[in-house]
């Protein structure tokens, strides 16, 4: 076997001068950078050309050595690095000239740390196929992440875009460098480039979001991440720490926005918190209170406990930047009820000492053998299972209308994302805790094993979509054996929430979830015996099953710009009078508002504004202010009204107005 290799590729490799002295020291240099080569080998040197011939003899077996490369490849991408080692250096016994293999070889031994042998693979890589672009972009990251010698990466990286001019990991590897050099702008076009050449490579993404974050432009980098988990692909075990990581800088992100917009959340959620108590016909009293984990919160309805008020108790080892969500989660249930029973039909949830038979009649052989295990006495026994099947009772009870609230929550209060994504990643975090513990499974009876199980994996399942895969506790979940259904189950909310949930449906959803479970006979409803007395202080509106909710009509929507267009003018002319805070509370309070509904396809004016009292509002008149409110006091929130064209058109009009005055 006999090939070729440019003497100036060898030095580059090298990093010295091979040249100089007569031909025989020069080949003996060049014994010396091959020394990894059998004994045999003959190495000659002709006008600047490296010969390399070895003879076919001492290559002990080709054939075997391809299916051997194949194999130690597959354990690499499964993350089986040690195995994968072991492979390759056989398969460069068989066949040490086998470039692939010594290369992949010096990325295994990075993956374990071994960066002396790793590198000296990698060189060799290199001196046998210096067109080889991946050996030296591995070796550049060698230099750069372990010796911090950025200069002699970049001239890796270099060497590698002089052979492909499109190596995106190449290009990726030197916006790490510029990264590292806190040189934000450079490092961020570098990643763009990457992306452009291979939109689904994760890494580009995951440096820019650090890039952003270095720039202190934090929504950027959640951006960056959340494109990221769109477009990239999971490549194989060498690529899932980077998922990891931007996961992780997703989330301490979204902390740090969270305690930033503490005061925005607070206001919007002074200004729901109005509405709730306006739709109730009752006032919302809160407290902080211990409480154990997966509980962050708790109502007592008003009508329920029969008091002049509802108490939200929210837990108070709970961090304050966390803490508007569960609020808005609490608030949320209120209003659920609220709309319900201007339905008449408002239902309570409970459970009875028949129900409570039923269900213990269910687990008599686990509990049996729960007795047996060890625990102490027969009272004992039903004190635990009586409180695990409370605990399942209100997971039926609580897990569908957890997903319609936080729907809601997201859409009409975008003041508090920030807290909602850590909150619920927190609550995500201890239920998953809790739920893989092995003494906790060994002490549950299995149907109730069965209940929580499935209900988790609705859950994680819908946080998944929710956070679109950033927040992703499904793996947890899959090895469980009732992971099916509760894919089923998921499925099964997803229909119903297409067609929209009216005020009551959410206690049908709880039946069905319940019949997939088989027990439905675990629990049952109680109609609110107050029925209407309570009647809220803004009517509803007797047409609101025929109102377009949001924007469900895009192309009606556009029709409409010139009026969109001059509505969203007269809002810019109201707004240029009013302090910020004011504009603040009416955008808010559209956003409210509208989390029932406007009808932008009326012109009647049928809404009215406890911000702007003694006036009456189209639909389309409120869409056009809370579109303006939120471009002026919080720009980087989508105001979800379609109306982005129109709002250009306006300021145009607008700022030519400013002028003629």
């Amino acid at each position: 076997m006999q090939f070729y290799v440019s003497l100036k590729d060898l030095e580059d490799i090298e990093g010295r001068i091979l040249t100089g002295g007569n031909d025989e020291e020069i080949i003996q240099r060049l014994r010396h950078v091959y020394e990894f080569l059998p004994a045999e080998t003959n190495i000659s040197v002709a006008d600047g050309i490296v010969s390399i011939d070895i003879p076919e003899r001492v290559i002990s077996n080709k054939l075997e050595a391809i299916r051997l490369h194949e194999k130690a490849s597959q354990r690499a991408k499964a993350g089986e690095y040690v195995k994968a080692i072991n492979i390759w250096e056989r398969v460069l016994e068989l066949d040490p000239t086998y470039v692939l293999a010594r290369r992949d070889l010096g990325m295994a031994l990075m993956e374990v740390n071994k960066i002396a042998e790793a590198k000296e693979h990698l060189i060799e890589a290199a001196t046998l196929d210096p067109k080889d672009s991946w050996s030296y972009v591995v070796l550049g990251n060698i230099l750069a992440r372990n010796q911090d010698d950025f200069e002699g990466a970049i001239r890796f990286y270099k060497k590698a875009l002089e052979i492909n001019p499109k190596d995106s990991w190449a290009i990726n590897s030197m916006g790490g460098i510029a990264l590292e050099q806190e040189k934000w702008d450079e490092a961020i076009n570098l990643f763009d480039q990457s992306i452009a050449i291979n939109p689904k490579f994760a890494n580009p993404y995951f440096g820019k979001s650090h890039a952003y974050v270095g720039k202190s432009e934090p929504d950027k980098a959640l951006a960056s991440i959340e494109q990221l988990f769109k477009d990239a692909e999971l490549q194989d075990a060498r690529s899932q720490p980077v998922f990891r990581a931007a996961r992780d800088n997703y989330k301490n992100t979204q902390l740090t926005l969270a305690k930033i917009s503490l005061g925005s959340a607070n206001d919007a959620l002074a200004v729901y918190k109005e509405h709730v108590e306006d739709i109730s016909s009752f006032p919302v009293k809160e407290e902080r209170k211990a409480m154990d984990a997966l509980l962050a919160g708790q109502t007592q309805m008003a009508w329920k406990k029969q008091r002049d008020h509802h108490l939200v108790i929210i837990r108070s080892q709970y961090s304050e930047e966390l803490v508007p969500h569960i609020r808005a989660h609490e608030f949320t249930h209120i209003a659920l009820e609220a709309e319900a029973r201007s339905k008449g039909r408002n239902k309570w949830f409970g459970t009875t000492a028949v129900t409570r038979e039923t269900a213990l009649r269910a687990m008599a052989g686990d509990i049996k053998k729960m007795e047996r295990g060890g625990v102490a006495n027969t009272q004992n026994t039903a004190e635990v299972i009586v409180q695990i099947l409370n605990g399942a009772c209100g997971f039926i009870f609580n897990a569908p209308l957890d997903m319609i609230i936080e729907e809601r929550i997201r859409d009409g209060l975008p003041a508090l994302k920030h807290s909602q994504y850590c909150s619920l990643v927190q609550l995500a975090s201890e239920a998953e805790y809790i739920t893989t513990q092995k003494t906790v499974r060994e002490l549950t009876p299995k149907l109730i094993l069965r209940v929580n199980d499935t209900l988790n994996t609705v859950m994680a399942l819908w946080l998944r979509d929710f956070t679109h895969g950033i927040a992703d506790f499904t793996p947890s979940y899959r090895k469980l054996e009732n992971f099916a259904l509760g894919g089923k189950l998921y499925s099964h909310f997803q229909s119903r929430a297409k067609k929209g949930f009216q005020p009551g449906d959410e206690y049908d959803l709880v039946d069905e979830f319940a019949d997939q479970l088989k027990i439905r006979d675990w629990y049952q409803w109680i109609v609110d015996p107050s029925g209407l007395a309570h009647k809220p202080k803004t009517k509803p509106d007797p047409n609101a099953e025929k109102t377009p909710v949001g924007t469900t009509n895009p192309e009606l929507l556009k029709a409409m710009d010139m009026a969109s267009t001059m509505y969203i003018v007269a809002a810019m002319e109201r707004f240029e009078k009013l302090q910020k805070k004011q504009v603040q509370q009416i955008a808010f309070e559209i956003g409210v508002l509208g989390m029932s509904g406007l009808d932008y396809a009326s012109s009647e004016k049928k809404y009215q504004l406890n911000s702007l009292p003694g006036e009456k509002f189209s639909g389309l008149e409120l869409m056009a202010l809370m579109h303006t409110g939120f471009k002026q006091v919080a720009p980087e929130q989508d105001s979800g009204m379609g109306l982005d064209d129109a709002f250009e058109m306006a300021q145009s009009l607008f700022i030519a107005r400013q002028r003629k005055k």
